[in-house]
């Protein structure tokens, strides 16, 4: 006697389950091993205005925007699409929500001849219903990891 063709798939979904959540579960990327837990690179304080247009140039490469600048942080802000978008609305919002947006603030902190850059802060909004804007911090270790590579490429560059 045959089983029937639904078991076998069921088997095979199955299987393949437990096999992902098995590598995902080994490949999970370690805590950044930086002073803050954050993105960061220090710099001799003279480098602090070519490190900040570097940054600049290499934010506004990803699509995002400037949105503030004092001397002492940076924002920048791009608007989601796609599954980022569908993502953050499932975390934050609603079908009536407006579009997503993803922001990065980054700090610059000057002590004696050093200049600490930091990414500071990295969010999502969106407004909701009624003008409630929704927000969440974004804490996934490959966005992190992936500044902190963009922040030692930019500290080797200097």
């Amino acid at each position: 006697m045959t089983k029937p063709i639904y078991l076998i798939i069921m088997k095979k979904i199955l299987l393949t389950s437990v096999i992902l959540s098995i590598l995902t579960a080994c490949t999970t990327l370690p805590p950044l091993s930086t002073p803050s837990g954050k993105p960061e690179i220090t710099i001799v304080k003279e480098k602090k205005e070519a490190a900040e247009n570097q940054l600049i140039n290499k934010m506004i490469s990803f699509n995002y925007s400037l949105e503030n600048q004092t001397p002492h942080s940076i924002t920048f802000s791009r608007s989601l699409s796609g599954w980022e978008a569908t993502a953050t609305l499932i975390g934050i919002g609603n079908s009536y929500s407006s579009n997503p947006m993803r922001h990065a603030q980054f700090s610059f902190i000057t002590i004696n001849d050093k200049c600490r850059i930091i990414l500071s802060r990295y969010w999502a909004t969106c407004e909701n219903v009624g003008g409630r804007t929704g927000s969440m911090e974004v804490t996934n270790k490959s966005f992190l990891h992936g500044f902190q590579n963009d922040l030692e490429n930019i500290k080797s560059r200097l």
